[in-house]
């Protein structure tokens, strides 16, 4: 969507939602990969924000508890210099997924919110799948995806510890690759 059609699709909603908007002009970069990496990092920062607020709130209410979000800086190197995660910082990710899934569950009783996950292709690439395979067109993720998003939903619910989930996990996506 070009800046244009998108400022025209805008016009005559109200302020708060169009001052909700950010326009990226991805234009100048001239490989997919780099706007899938600028994608990923968008997303990424979207879900440290969220994670902000939530100690924000945490801090208000005077409790203890506060998520980390660090490993999240952590993907953000990760996918700005092409470097996949080590064992050690997948078992970070997983585990902060299942954190927020925690979370998620707490506020819905007294917010509509949506739970936010990641594309599969990010974890895929931390979990080693080069971007030149995951930006291929031609390349078809659905059965991956159908196969992964069921150990992943284990996996935030608790029902398959991280370590076993890690396992599955690169067995199931580093298969793909050959």
């Amino acid at each position: 969507m070009t800046f244009d059609s998108a400022k025209k699709r805008l016009e005559g909603k109200d302020s708060y939602y169009t001052s909700q908007v950010l326009f990226l002009n991805t234009e100048h970069l001239p490989y997919t990969i780099d706007q899938t990496k600028i994608g990923w990092g968008v997303e990424v920062l979207n879900q440290i924000n969220m994670i902000s607020m939530a100690n924000k709130l945490f801090r208000e209410v005077d409790s203890k508890r506060i998520i980390d979000s660090s490993i999240l800086h952590e993907v953000l190197d990760s996918i700005t210099n092409e470097e996949p995660f080590d064992d050690g910082q997948l078992t970070r990710y997983y585990e902060l997924s299942r954190d927020l899934e925690k979370f998620f569950k707490i506020i819905e009783k007294w917010h509509d919110t949506d739970v936010y996950y990641f594309p599969f292709e990010l974890d895929f690439f931390l979990f080693g799948l080069p971007l030149n395979i995951i930006d291929n067109e031609g390349n078809d993720f659905n059965k991956l995806c159908d196969d992964y998003s069921s150990i992943n939903c284990d996996v935030r619910h608790g029902d398959l510890k991280v370590t076993d989930f890690i396992i599955k996990a690169k067995k199931l996506i580093i298969g793909t690759i050959h």
